[in-house]
């Protein structure tokens, strides 16, 4: 009989498997003409699927260095798949984002519709205050995929993911807990992708705590654990300090809007264990994307 975790592991996974059955792993091919094509596959994919595509992430992903990884991306605009932004807000200077034909390329290639819209302006198409933040996103996810062992053997932190943008059209309501992404683990156990690169209020990881709270223990379930990334010590160490004390207090604390306690021992003492800090991408974030 299959258990009441195994039910909602399976039920997360369904709700989340178009997504996950995107396949965003790359590797070079023996030739150069296949190599190219798995390239120019995964640029308009990325841009579809984040709202943008950076070189610093195409580079890191293809092993590439930044002048070829630019001239690989201007190669796509030439050929009508993408469009470049410039913009000062960009590490690089620049993102590219979608043309019609790359919306209806990622298409055929996503098996999902990708949304465009046409402007004459392609910066209309971005959240120049978000382009910093969409890009460190757009590597972790690829990057968790992409992770090896010394030797190079593959060695993925998660398997596939959602990515933000995906996951607000999924999940439109405010009620919900906009998270930063959603991956699927090795163990086959879903968990939220959160970036902390900035310091936030006690109150404000107070409200986070309640989404993720409802998220992880409430009907429907969206995921069964939380990872936070980020590029600073400081900002991890400050938030650790905060969700320590809030899953101490809230247990003994009223809640004035429902009644009864914020947050039950049980649900405080789940959190502790699935509100997780990764710390590998702290150092390539910091060096990638401030330095």
């Amino acid at each position: 009989m299959t258990s009441d975790r195994n039910t909602d592991s399976n039920t997360l996974r369904n709700r989340y498997q178009r997504y996950f059955d995107i396949n965003m792993f790359y590797h070079p091919c023996n030739s150069n003409r296949l190599t190219g094509q798995r390239r120019r596959e995964l640029c308009v994919i990325i841009a579809a699927r984040f709202g943008i595509v950076s070189p610093i992430v195409i580079s890191e992903v293809f092993q590439m260095t930044r002048r070829k990884a630019l001239l690989f991306l201007n190669k796509l605009v030439d050929e009508k798949l993408l469009e470049l932004v410039v913009t000062h807000r960009a590490c690089d200077g620049r993102v590219y984002v979608l043309a019609y034909a790359g919306a209806s390329y990622a298409s055929e290639l996503m098996k999902i519709d990708v949304p465009f819209r046409s402007s004459s302006h392609p910066s209309t198409q971005v959240n120049l205050n978000s382009v910093v933040h969409d890009s460190i996103l757009s590597y972790v996810l690829l990057s968790g995929i992409q992770n090896c062992y010394a030797d190079g053997t593959p060695n993925p932190l998660w398997y596939a993911f959602v990515s933000e943008l995906e996951f607000r059209r999924l999940y439109p309501a405010s009620a919900v807990k906009k998270v930063d992404g959603v991956v699927l683990c090795n163990d086959g156990s879903i968990a939220a992708v959160e970036l902390e690169n900035s310091f936030k209020r006690k109150t404000q990881h107070q409200e986070s705590i309640y989404k993720f709270r409802d998220a992880i223990h409430g009907n429907p379930k969206l995921y069964d654990k939380v990872f936070f990334v980020g590029g600073s010590d400081k900002v991890f160490a400050d938030t650790k300090r905060f969700h320590r004390q809030l899953l101490d207090e809230l247990p003994h604390k009223q809640d004035r809007k429902k009644g009864g306690n914020g947050l039950s021992k049980l649900e405080a003492d789940s959190l502790r264990d699935t509100l997780i800090f990764r710390t590998k991408f702290t150092s390539p974030i910091t060096s990638l994307f401030y330095s």
